[in-house]
């Protein structure tokens, strides 16, 4: 195992993961943010980070520089707008009825 794995009382084994994208938790509420360092289980883990939704916490991430076309000063003081709250979870439409025969 990597050495930000550890074992629950369960046995599952977790990965500490950093976001690469906001992720919804549940409905009606904000997604958690870029950036956001949490520990997932192993499965997830892998199907976050090969889809681009995270990485391990250990990774060396590439610099990021926040293009404003202004100063530096300026672009230092730019924060992210938040994201909106999920929708409500609605019930899955009614299977049509199968064709007479």
């Amino acid at each position: 195992m990597a050495d930000n794995a550890k074992t629950t009382g369960a046995g599952d084994a977790t990965v500490s993961v950093k976001l690469l994208r906001p992720v919804y938790t549940r409905p009606g509420a904000r997604p958690l943010p870029i950036g956001t360092v949490m520990d997932v289980d192993a499965i997830t883990a892998a199907f976050w980070a090969s889809r681009g939704i995270a990485v391990r916490a250990s990774a060396e991430l590439a610099k990021v520089e926040i293009v404003t076309g202004h100063s530096a000063a300026a672009a230092s003081a730019v924060t992210p707008a938040p994201m909106p709250p999920a929708p409500p979870l609605k019930e899955p439409a009614p299977a049509p009825a199968p064709p007479p025969h």
